[in-house]
């Protein structure tokens, strides 16, 4: 039987070696980059959910101003305070006077 003695100094140990290091360098790469891949996905995940409850709350909210702000309650509003009320202009403001015409004069 043959003995196989491989010395440091050997070519084929130095690139076995290197080779092995490689791999293992690349072994690191994969799972850095996959985790890094997770992290990002799961952060884009967490802020469509608060997104998505923002939105919710932005509807409910515009829905409860809108069914606040009927007409009746904003003449009622208006009255309240001695405010005038427009009919029938095209503008309150042409250029920085006052539009005193009805549309359509």
């Amino acid at each position: 039987m043959t003995t196989i003695t491989i010395t440091i100094n050997s070519k084929i140990f130095k690139y076995n070696l290197a080779l092995l290091i490689l791999a293992g360098l690349g072994l690191l790469y994969y799972v850095f980059a996959a985790n890094q891949l997770v992290s990002q996905k799961y952060f884009l995940a967490v802020l469509r959910q608060q997104l998505s409850r923002a939105n919710v709350i932005l509807e409910s909210k515009n829905s409860e101003l809108e069914s606040q702000l009927t007409s009746e309650r904003l003449s009622a509003f208006a009255s309240q305070r001695g405010m005038v009320e427009a009919k029938d202009t095209e503008a309150l403001y042409a250029d920085g006077v006052a539009a005193l015409s009805q549309a359509g004069n």
